[in-house]
């Protein structure tokens, strides 16, 4: 049976595309290709929502090195495909790129799916433009109000660079064949490169572009990170007020975007090797490596921006703490950590 792998990396449109696989698997299973279900994650890929596909549990077990527990996961996925009446298995998790960055996982894992019955075909990997997906990430890692400064979060939580120096080095010396494409905001783009470029499937695709991953701008991310600061049950109403806001309503963030991209840029140059060799592993296309342009003034001065939609909005949200619904909830909310379940039932019957 031979194994399709989608393995990363993040921020390159792996949730949509991983729905876009859920909705399509009549057309997959005609083409004799089985994409397994995502277990409790089934609902939120099938309907667009952020989630890890259908190999979080491999990628799991993978990183636990649980290999009984890898070799029967894989033996059930072989069972699955053979029910369904395939012959090929399609996985995706965007995290397996920073698994398979460990030789011995990745060659672990290689040798269980030869005893299974597999023949592992080109993985698929898709790399966004380095500066761009490291902005992107820190953005996305910042939702949950804790937003760490910049050159901190590059220095302590950044890893994409060096996984990818490592999975290069191990696809060499293991001989794994791989299919890299540079990413692109277009959804169509996508699914034209899992589905005909990699797959090979000569599917006819059509499709608008979705976004299935919309974010705050690093202005509203920083306050959302000062009201944390002061009340942590006041983040989620804040976000909910901002995204719900269309993107052409905001201030552009022009000042602060070429601030952290700059930050970035200077942080990433360092990997400019790694940057020429991930070119080098491209199918077709390439990316811009991280190159400084134009020094960034007044360094120690960084401005913020809101457009006149965004301040409205921050006004009306202002005024949640005079709602005595809110009050209520939010009392609600901290005394459930206290009382017991059935004084909480009786609090919330009790009307504001």
């Amino acid at each position: 049976m031979k194994l399709y792998l989608h393995i990363g990396t993040e921020k390159t449109g792996s949730s949509f595309l991983q729905s876009y696989l859920a909705k399509n698997r009549l057309m997959l299973k005609s083409h004799s290709l089985y994409f397994s279900d995502a277990g409790k994650h089934e609902a939120d890929m099938r309907s667009g929502r952020i989630s890890p596909g259908n190999a979080s549990q491999l990628n799991a077990l993978l990183s636990q090195k649980s290999w009984l527990k890898v070799e029967h996961w894989m033996k059930n996925k072989y069972k699955a495909a053979k029910t369904n009446g395939c012959t090929k298995l399609l996985l995706s998790n965007e995290i397996l790129i920073k698994t398979f960055s460990e030789t011995d996982v990745l060659a672990r894992f290689i040798e269980i799916t030869k005893e299974q019955g597999f023949e592992l075909q080109d993985l698929l990997l898709v790399i966004r433009e380095p500066v761009d997906q490291a902005l992107s990430l820190y953005k996305h890692r910042s939702k949950s109000g804790e937003m760490l400064p910049i050159a901190d979060w590059l220095k302590h939580k950044y890893i994409l660079a060096d996984c990818l120096q490592n999975f290069y080095q191990n696809i060499e010396i293991l001989k794994i064949g791989l299919k890299q494409y540079p990413y692109q905001k277009n959804s169509g783009y996508l699914v034209n490169v899992c589905i005909n470029k990699w797959l090979n499937l000569s599917e006819n695709v059509e499709i608008e572009h979705t976004s299935v991953n919309p974010s705050l701008t690093l202005s509203e991310l920083k306050l959302m990170s000062e009201i944390k600061k002061q009340d942590v049950f006041l983040v989620k109403p804040f976000y909910d007020c901002m995204i719900a806001i269309a993107i052409n309503q905001k201030s552009e963030d022009i000042y602060l975007k070429n601030y952290y991209k700059y930050v970035i840029t200077n942080y990433l140059i360092k990997y400019v090797k790694l940057w020429q060799r991930c070119n080098s592993y491209m199918t077709e296309g390439q990316i811009v490596k991280p190159e400084i342009t134009n020094k960034i003034q007044n360094q120690e001065f960084v401005e913020y921006s809101f457009s006149e939609t965004q301040i409205s909005e921050i006004s009306r949200y202002l005024n949640l703490n005079n709602n005595k619904s809110f009050r209520k909830e939010k009392l609600i909310s901290r005394l459930k950590k206290l009382l017991p379940k059935s004084i909480i039932k009786l609090l919330i019957k009790i009307k504001p």
